[in-house]
């Protein structure tokens, strides 16, 4: 079987409810999250999510999670609209990363 690792990015309610999700597949694995948000970066994805991923720190920026730990899909819950999205996709995309969100513009 295939393990897909992802980031997420964007820990808003819809980040946490496919990091919940995530976890109840043996395809899935979560290697890093990201947030910008100060009141979630530093804090363990454990604490964010009530799942099992102790230790993990949500870090501020997709540029100091690829540095450490590449992952295979960046799955990005973040805005609803192309233009406050658009340079992140950009940044995910110029990283080599398949992108999958939940950006409704995006779809269209």
């Amino acid at each position: 079987m295939t393990i897909h690792r992802f980031v997420q990015i964007g820990l808003g309610p819809l980040g946490v409810k496919m990091i919940k999700m995530a976890a109840d597949r043996s395809s899935c694995q979560l290697v890093a999250a990201v947030d910008n948000h100060p009141d979630l970066v530093g804090k363990e994805v454990a604490q964010v999510t009530g799942t099992d991923h102790a230790g993990m720190l949500i870090r501020p920026s997709l540029e100091e999670v690829v540095a450490s730990v590449r992952p295979d899909i960046a799955v990005i819950t973040t805005v609803s609209d192309m233009q406050r999205i658009t340079p992140l996709l950009l940044s995910v995309v110029r990283q080599g990363i398949p992108v999958v969100s939940t950006c409704e513009e995006l779809s269209y």
